[in-house]
């Protein structure tokens, strides 16, 4: 059996001690602070928070300030309606509907594992991190999110699980897509191969490839020369062919007339 939250109406409330203002959260993330923000409000330290609805939870990308969950310190945690959000000076309150179900339980039917699940039980915060990486090269990750973390990485604010999440947002990809195969195959291949392309038996192979690019630029550099010789030749002896006035030299005059 699997939990899934019931649908109710969610919302942050924020006080500044004589009124109380209703900041609704819409959609399945919310973003507070940061360079593109859904939700901004006077007082809000450096950074970023995101308040994810299914299931509610609050979680720090980026700053210095520092987050707590009714007085706990911490980078990421579950809400229940009633919950105090303090993050740096700025203090929040978690609502929800009340008398909105708040669990309802329906089956799960338990998939046979496929083929990357059966070689890495579980997954983790790792593969994650891995996966979403090969998303943003191959072009599947929103493009909005890929800047807003390539500007997060500038700033020193870097947070790589919130960025994985974030990136797989909406990145629906079977593990056994042919083209995270293809890229996850390369990829090991890059690990496996980055021992021997260390040290000195590094520094030999590098010498060696750079030996067979130098060689394979000077052999391609001959034959365009070549080739220009024997056009330039040819235009010279229709030329002469043609107008037998036309003098070029003593050399060329010999070699065509055999003289």
């Amino acid at each position: 059996m699997a939990y899934s939250w019931g649908m109710a109406d969610l919302w942050l409330e924020l006080s500044d001690g004589q009124e109380t203002c209703r900041i609704p959260l819409v959609g399945s993330l919310t973003r507070i602070g940061g360079a593109a923000p859904d939700v901004t409000m006077p007082g809000l330290p450096a950074g970023e928070l995101h308040v994810w609805s299914d299931p509610p939870k609050v979680v720090l990308v980026a700053g210095d300030a520092s987050l707590a969950v009714n007085g706990g310190v911490c980078i990421e945690g579950l809400l229940a309606d009633g919950d105090q959000i303090d993050w740096g000076d700025v203090r929040l309150r978690f609502r929800r509907e009340v008398g909105a179900p708040l669990l309802k339980e329906i089956p799960l039917e338990v998939p046979a594992p496929s083929l990357a699940e059966a070689s890495d039980p579980g997954g983790g915060a790792a593969w994650l991190r891995v996966r979403a990486g090969m998303f943003v090269e191959l072009g599947l990750a929103d493009k909005g999110d890929v800047r807003k973390w390539q500007e997060s990485v500038m700033r020193g604010e870097f947070a790589p699980d919130a960025c994985a999440r974030d990136l797989s947002v909406g990145v629906e990809v079977a593990g056994e897509d042919p083209r995270l195969m293809e890229r996850s195959a390369r990829l090991l291949r890059d690990f496996l191969m980055s021992s021997t392309m260390a040290g000195s038996g590094g520094a030999r192979r590098k010498a060696r490839q750079m030996g067979k690019k130098g060689a394979a630029i000077v052999l391609s550099q001959l034959f365009v020369l070549l080739a220009y010789t024997l056009i330039i030749l040819v235009a010279m002896a229709l030329l002469h062919a043609k107008w037998p006035e036309i003098f070029f030299d003593p050399l060329f005059n010999r070699l065509f007339h055999g003289r």
